[in-house]
């Protein structure tokens, strides 16, 4: 039996991908959205988190959507609920960086790095280089 996969199809154009930017129009993603944050992200982002997709929440990661932000899809990424609330309450930061993946950043008083996850990415660790 094969080991679990990820079977998205993730497909829209300048027409249908227009639902994808609501702006502040609505707070929460919508199914679309989410659909493309499950294909993109696979599970939370936040660094060493292993809960998947489904367990994951939306998170406003450029501007939360309190202080401005916008639910559009280049500045959303998942979060499980524990992760989240880090955020919420406890002074964590997310910021999207130019590749695509979402930055994670401790309050000063917290002795981590911060960082990104590639737990639901392990293609990620993989090198660039062509197998021999």
């Amino acid at each position: 039996m094969a080991a679990p996969s990820y079977n998205y199809l993730a497909v829209f154009d300048g027409v249908t991908g227009k639902s994808l930017w609501l702006g502040r129009s609505k707070r929460l993603a919508s199914a679309d959205q989410r659909i493309m944050l499950l294909a993109k992200y696979r599970g939370c982002t936040a660094p060493g988190c292993t809960v998947n997709g489904y367990n994951s929440q939306v998170h406003h990661a450029t501007k939360d959507w309190k202080h401005g932000g916008t639910t559009d899809i280049d500045h959303l990424t998942l979060a499980c609920k524990c992760d989240n609330l880090l955020v919420e309450n406890d002074g964590w930061t997310t910021h999207q960086l130019p590749d695509g993946n979402t930055h994670w950043t401790p309050p000063p008083d917290v002795p981590l790095t911060g960082g990104t996850n590639a737990y639901h990415h392990p293609e990620r660790l993989l090198g660039d280089e062509d197998d021999p």
